[in-house]
């Protein structure tokens, strides 16, 4: 098997897209595994509301940090599309091996999620090689999906929710920081105030809750 088909299939890649090239950069410090990947010529495009396929507008380069190759961080780059649709107009494609807007592959968050279970999100960014900043941007959105996923229309306070959320997670924090979302059922209040305190106690504390387990 070429070493092409490896990484194509550890990608998760499908048609039209596939790997044209694969380099080491030595001259830095950790080495740098790049995978190119590229769309077949003459390839049409899923509009992402309504899935249509479209001509491409316009391209824009952009990379994504995978999971490392041995002891290389790996980064994967590609020209991405924006799909000029009749009915959305233009707009950028979402790729499969990544969700939009993350610049990192779902493999590489799967285990910056586990260490900041662990650990303090900046112990965690040490390791991996990415900012304490970009780490907690991962952890917001997936606390956020799971919070949206919650039933609210019968809830009176939602500091009654947050607090039932954090109580396990959060021993010796005061559920007074969650005073600010006490006369709101909104999810994004609810976001807030966990995201607040999670700042303050560890994300390791917020990861071993319900809310992503």
């Amino acid at each position: 098997m070429a070493s092409s088909d490896i990484f194509t299939l550890g990608l998760g890649l499908t048609p039209p897209w596939r790997m044209i090239d694969q380099r080491l950069e030595t001259d830095k410090q950790p080495n740098e595994l790049h995978l190119a990947v590229a769309a077949e010529p003459g390839a049409r495009f899923p509009c992402p509301p309504c899935g249509r396929l479209c001509k491409p507008h316009d391209w824009k380069e952009l990379s994504w940090r995978h999971l490392n190759f041995f002891q290389h961080a790996c980064i994967v780059s590609a020209r991405v599309p924006r799909a000029d649709c009749p009915d959305h107009d233009v707009l950028r494609i979402n790729v499969p091996w990544a969700r939009p807007d993350s610049g990192f592959t779902p493999l590489f968050e799967q285990v910056a999620l586990l260490l900041m279970r662990e650990m303090p999100v900046s112990a965690a960014a040490r390791i991996i090689g990415v900012t304490d900043q970009r780490l907690w941007r991962i952890l917001q959105f997936y606390v956020r999906q799971t919070v949206e996923r919650f039933d609210l229309r019968h809830v009176d306070n939602a500091s009654s929710i947050a607090a039932n959320i954090s109580t396990a997670a959060f021993s010796g924090v005061s559920v007074r920081r969650l005073r600010h979302v006490r006369n709101s059922a909104a999810p994004a209040a609810i976001i807030a105030g966990v995201i607040s305190i999670s700042r303050v106690s560890g994300a390791r504390l917020l990861m071993r809750s319900s809310l992503l387990l």
